[in-house]
C-alpha cells in the first residue's frame, strides 16, 4: 500500500531568538529608490524592500515557497535601520530580522508540507561534468542575463566557482518556479557553469537540455514532499 503523506504544520517560535537593540521601520521615503539590503557589524540597513523581500531574506525562501497574500506584501517598500550589540554573526542578525518582522508586522507564519509536483534531479549516464571548486567564498551560483547585442536571443549563464548541490538545487527551483528534488547523491563542493537560451513558449525545456548536455545532470518530472511558507497574519507597521 502506498504510504499516505500527511500535511505537517509547524509553528515558528516568535521570540526564541535575540532581538535588535533598536530599530526604525518606515514606509520607503522614495518608492522609486534603489532597493538595498546591507549588513555590517552590529547594524542592518534596508532600503525600499517589500515584506515579501524581507521574508525571502529572513527565512531563506525559494521562489516557489513565497506566499502570495496579503496582496500588499509585494507592493509597499520599507526603510529599516536596526542596531545590535556585541557584533553578532550574520546568522544571528537574520534571526533578529525574523523577530523584528514578528514584532513590527504582527507576523504569524508556519511551514506546511504536502505532496506535490516538481522535478527530480539525477546524474546522467556519463556522470556529472563539474570542475574543481576554487576560491574561499561561501558556495554560490551567480546568474547572468545576456541579450542583444551580446547574444541574438536572451541567454542565461549560471556559474559558480564554488557551489554545492544545495545551492544548485535552490537556483534551479527559483528559475523553474517549482521544487527540485535532489536524487544525485553528490556530496561536497564543485565548480559549475552552463548556459541556455530562454525562448518564449519554450516551457523550460532549454534548461533541461542544457543541464544534461553541459553538466551531465538530468531533470525529470516527479512528485514529492513540498515545503511551503504560509502567512497566517500580517499588518502594515506603524512608522517608528
Amino acid at each position: 500500500m502506498k504510504p499516505l503523506l500527511l500535511a505537517v504544520v509547524m509553528s515558528i517560535p516568535a521570540f526564541s531568538q535575540p532581538a535588535f537593540e533598536a530599530a526604525s521601520v518606515k514606509l520607503a521615503a522614495d518608492p522609486k529608490s534603489y532597493r538595498d539590503f546591507r549588513l555590517s557589524p552590529g547594524r542592518l540597513v534596508i532600503t525600499n524592500l517589500t515584506l515579501g523581500d524581507l521574508l525571502r531574506l529572513a527565512y531563506n525562501l525559494l521562489q516557489y515557497q513565497m506566499p502570495r497574500k496579503p496582496d500588499w506584501i509585494d507592493d509597499d517598500g520599507f526603510d529599516i535601520v536596526a542596531t545590535a550589540p556585541d557584533n553578532p554573526s550574520r546568522d544571528q542578525m537574520v534571526g533578529m530580522l525574523q523577530t523584528l518582522l514578528v514584532e513590527r508586522f504582527k507576523l504569524l507564519v508556519h511551514w506546511d508540507t504536502k505532496e506535490g509536483t516538481g522535478y527530480a534531479l539525477s546524474v546522467g549516464k556519463n556522470g556529472p561534468k563539474f570542475k574543481e571548486a576554487t576560491g574561499d567564498n561561501p558556495p554560490a551560483i551567480h546568474v547572468t542575463h545576456l541579450g542583444p547585442p551580446q547574444r541574438p536571443s536572451p541567454t542565461y549563464i549560471l556559474a559558480g566557482d564554488r557551489a554545492d548541490m544545495r545551492v544548485l538545487v535552490g537556483t534551479l527551483s527559483n528559475y523553474l518556479g517549482m521544487p527540485v528534488f535532489d536524487n544525485t547523491g553528490i556530496q561536497g563542493e564543485f565548480g559549475v557553469k552552463f548556459e541556455f537560451e530562454r525562448v518564449e513558449g519554450d516551457g523550460g525545456t532549454s534548461i533541461l537540455r542544457a543541464l544534461q548536455e553541459q553538466v551531465g545532470l538530468k531533470l525529470e518530472g516527479a512528485k514529492g514532499p513540498i515545503k511551503t511558507f504560509v502567512i497566517d497574519h500580517a499588518e502594515r507597521p506603524t512608522s517608528n
